[in-house]
């Protein structure tokens, strides 16, 4: 056991992974803090869940020599959810599974073996779902960052022929989707679609490096990523390339609606959920302005200083709205009312401009649906 009281000065213990390790897979700690119950019986491991790429494993880190260990090997979503003693209760799902409970015993446990596992709640499998992961290598390596590649997960109807691609990269942009269960995709993919969960380079879980790669590249670094993946998903599986789509919430709305106007004639539908489509018009009214200049590589941000018009030129040039004149695609937008960070004022500014500027064609249908709940956790209680 640890003696607390003979520890002096901090030391790091898990430090910044650049791009990940080979023998345990473990590219760096992505969780948004340590359960409540996160210690062995002797208080000389941590246990904790994190992202791996495109999935999410427990880990156990010994604080004294900051050795880290993999617990779980199954591809998908494993969480710790309880440790008392040496139990620990967890739960784990996959795309074709519902999330169920499992517990372990942590005694006695070594580096390079497996727990042993014990269901609490029957595996409960979705019939007729196939998925795998797809590595990408980008076809335009980042000049710093040259070795990075990215990942999809790729649902399929397995007794039927796909009625066409829908495309579904994530929000953030500085999160993932893991291979845990998701009924928004699995339901898309019970429907007969084949759905590309895109893990963008800028994905978390996958190094502080691929992090770092965004930074200043957004609306054009990770919509070709996107945009690749797409390609590469009609090329393997023989998809049809009259049939896809694009969805996506927040940054991944950003980015489907970037799709659909530097790509018009690729892309035959979209919808946007809380859509990021103008940097200028978001600084003023989001929760976090910081975003914008961090995420764009602006520097000398402050909350009192007004922005000047080469900054907001710049901010216009990596937003969707630059190229809403190509657009073709049918698009649905959905906004939340009481949404902080992408307010609805901003969505419906955006929803105005979209009509102004398509007033005089056909071939774009938008319809704009107001959601009235709350996201991020940030309602208005004014």
């Amino acid at each position: 056991m640890i003696n607390w009281l003979r520890i002096e000065e901090a030391s790091i213990v898990v430090d910044v992974v650049e791009t990940g390790t080979s023998d345990d897979l473990f590219f760096g700690m992505y969780c948004e803090s340590l359960p409540a119950n996160c210690w062995n019986s002797t208080s000389t491991h941590v246990i904790f869940s994190t992202e791996c790429n495109s999935v999410e494993h427990i880990f156990s880190v010994e604080l004294q020599t900051g050795s880290i260990t993999r617990l779980t090997d199954t591809p998908g979503c494993w969480l710790v959810r309880d440790i008392q003693g040496d139990q620990m209760l967890a739960s784990v799902s996959c795309i074709d599974m519902s999330p169920a409970l499992v517990v372990a015993s942590l005694k006695n446990f070594q580096k390079g073996t497996s727990l042993s596992w014990k269901y609490l709640d029957p595996v409960t499998r979705i019939p007729g779902i196939k998925w795998q992961f797809k590595s990408h290598l980008p076809r335009i390596p980042h000049p710093v960052y040259s070795s990075l590649t990215y990942e999809s997960i790729v649902l399929q109807p397995s007794n039927r022929t796909s009625k066409g691609l829908i495309l579904f990269p994530h929000g953030g942009p500085h999160s993932v989707f893991t291979a845990g269960y998701m009924s928004f995709s699995l339901s898309m993919a019970k429907l007969g679609f084949t759905v590309a969960l895109v893990n963008y380079r800028g994905s978390t879980g996958f190094g502080e490096a691929s992090i770092r790669s965004l930074v200043g590249n957004i609306g054009d670094a990770d919509v070709k990523d996107v945009h690749q993946c797409a390609e590469e998903i009609l090329e393997e599986f023989g998809l049809d390339r009259e049939k896809v789509a694009v969805f996506g919430e927040s940054h991944g709305g950003f980015l489907a609606a970037h799709l659909i106007g530097q790509y018009p004639d690729f892309y035959k539908a979209a919808a946007i959920y809380d859509a990021v489509t103008n940097l200028v018009t978001m600084v003023p009214v989001t929760d976090i302005p910081d975003w914008v200049h961090s995420e764009a590589n602006v520097t000398g941000y402050s909350p009192g200083k007004v922005p000047t018009a080469e900054v907001n030129a710049y901010l216009y040039s990596k937003s969707p709205v630059a190229y809403i004149n190509n657009i073709k695609a049918p698009t649905m937008v959905l906004v939340s009312g009481k949404d902080k960070r992408v307010p609805l004022l901003k969505a419906q500014n955006s929803t105005r401009v979209c009509y102004i500027e398509r007033s005089n064609q056909d071939t774009c249908t938008l319809r704009t649906f107001t959601i009235e709940k709350k996201c991020y956790k940030l309602e208005d209680k004014s």
